[in-house]
């Protein structure tokens, strides 16, 4: 029998395509098709959608850690006892407050000492305030994944993602943004890249990996749901080391991080826009 040929892609496609390959069910098994419709632009939407569809085939989620047991070492969300009210009744203290009690929980350190609030605007109701100047994707990170399942392209999120390329990072000091109360990413932002979204004359600030992350706590901790069971967050405030752009879902009932190429762009590939200073 004639050995099959080798595929010889780069790291970072070759990443990526492990992890498509895995969605589509076929694990540990990279085909000569998917390599080729992959790095062509054409074939990419329609990579895609195979991904989509693979998050909604329960079957596809079962992996060596999706029965993991939560570690109860790790301090993790506890849903509140009594929804809160919308984002859009709440005063700008109550939403610190909620943030703060979400920090404590978790063990974090929580400062308004110095912190500027944005101004708020129309339809950005949600305030999250990064109070800890000592967080990082990979201590958040850790937070959702004591929670709730979780995987994750790289092992150190920190390293992948540098605070240096973030729009914000708490390294810098603690800041607080708004963003819309929507359990879905901005349907405003639909089919934008992230290079499309950082041409804008408006000069579009967009959430950061940390910030995604943090919204999908604090989410959970109010409402028990989960966000982005359709879409992705393409975190455009934030670049991986090599370029690319982070992203994130709730698809299938486990929190993915994962990347794009800044070029990318698909009707559930969708930022979230923030109001900062």
């Amino acid at each position: 029998m004639n050995k099959a040929p080798s595929i010889v892609v780069d790291e970072q496609t070759a990443r990526r395509l492990k992890f498509v390959s895995l969605i589509a069910g076929n694990v540990g098994v990279i085909s000569q098709e998917i390599v080729d419709r992959f790095v062509t632009n054409e074939g990419r939407e329609e990579i895609a959608a195979r991904l989509l569809r693979g998050f909604s085939d329960a079957s596809v989620m079962v992996s060596e850690t999706s029965a993991k047991e939560v570690s109860p070492s790790r301090p993790r969300i506890e849903i509140l006892r009594e929804t809160p009210k919308p984002c859009v009744e709440r005063s700008t203290d109550e939403q610190v407050a909620g943030m703060e009690a979400m920090f404590r929980s978790l063990k974090w350190s929580f400062t308004t000492s110095g912190l500027i609030i944005p101004k708020r605007q129309k339809d950005y109701d949600r305030l999250l305030v990064i109070g800890d100047t000592t967080l990082t994707n990979n201590r958040v990170y850790d937070a959702c994944d004591a929670s709730f399942n979780c995987w994750r392209y790289s092992n150190d999120l920190d390293a992948a993602v540098p605070a240096e390329k973030d729009e914000r990072h708490p390294s810098r000091g603690i800041y607080a943004i708004w963003v819309r109360d929507v359990a879905e990413a901005d349907e405003e932002l639909i089919n934008l890249s992230a290079i499309q979204i950082s041409k804008k004359e408006s000069k579009l600030k967009t959430v950061t990996l940390l910030e995604r992350e943090l919204l999908e706590l604090v989410y959970l901790m109010e409402t028990g749901n989960h966000l982005d069971l359709r879409n992705w967050t393409l975190c455009s405030g934030s670049r991986l080391s090599v370029g690319g752009v982070p992203s994130a879902s709730c698809y299938g009932g486990r929190f993915w991080v994962n990347w794009y190429d800044p070029d990318d762009r698909f009707p559930n590939l969708r930022a979230r826009q923030a109001v900062t200073l």
